[in-house]
């Protein structure tokens, strides 16, 4: 008796499980297809941005304003936006989607701040479209007068890091020793090119060199020049006497 009802009650979380399976995965169909609206609108809009046009601006006067601020605020870190929602609906419709959560969001804003901050350093801090904007001019000049240049520099940098590895869940450890030991053999590989070309390059001196040519026998001497020509000799005149 007790057997069976342990069985009826994992069947009912079987079916339920089974049920709640196709919920979430069309949850997250929704959100990308959201995501993906959001980033296609974001892009026509910064591409389309015109501080003097709002009604020239492909998304209206809604994207119009949106990437005014968004623009102002960042700089040319806003443009990260569209490519952050671009990776999130293919992180969602992709595999492994279950564990894309809201950590993963803030590794991509964090990661779009970072990117602000540090061209908010490469521009003195000024707020400029072509900059980091007013926020990561503000993030610059304060860290900066906190940690000094290269302190901000190094703080930013790690920021960044932190944050692509929040945002796509890849081992910046493992990333890291993989590039080194792809570095390492490649480097062996070249040296390896090197070595097996260094003895033909130390044997191509002691190669004998080619001698002279040997000159070309023709059948018919060659002309002279006419100006080695002997001149003629001078013509003597007779005078011719009448009997």
């Amino acid at each position: 008796m007790g057997r069976d009802a342990t069985d009826g009650r994992g069947r009912l979380m079987s079916a339920r499980r089974a049920s709640a399976l196709p919920a979430a995965q069309l949850v997250r169909e929704a959100e990308a297809i959201v995501a993906g609206a959001l980033a296609l609108f974001l892009t026509l809009s910064f591409v389309s941005y015109a501080a003097d046009a709002p009604r020239a601006n492909l998304g209206g006067p809604v994207g119009h304003a949106l990437a005014g601020t968004v623009l102002r605020a960042l700089g040319l870190a806003a443009y990260l936006f569209p490519v952050a929602l671009g990776y999130c609906t293919a992180a969602l419709l992709g595999r492994g989607a279950e564990g894309f959560g809201a950590l993963r969001l803030a590794g991509g804003a964090l990661g779009v701040v970072s990117v602000a901050a540090l061209a908010g350093l490469a521009t003195g801090g000024r707020a400029v479209l072509t900059g980091g904007g007013w926020l990561g001019g503000f993030l610059a000049v304060a860290l900066a007068d906190l940690v000094g240049g290269p302190g901000a520099f190094l703080v930013i940098t790690v920021a960044l890091v932190v944050a692509l590895v929040l945002a796509t869940g890849a081992s910046a450890v493992d990333t890291a020793s993989g590039a080194a030991r792809w570095a390492v053999d490649e480097t062996r590989r070249r040296f390896g090119r090197l070595r097996r070309g260094a003895p033909a390059l130390a044997e191509a001196p002691a190669r004998a060199r080619p001698g002279p040519r040997p000159p070309v026998l023709l059948d018919e001497p060659l002309d002279e020049p006419p100006g080695d020509e002997p001149p003629d000799p001078p013509r003597r005149t007779i005078p011719v006497t009448a009997r």
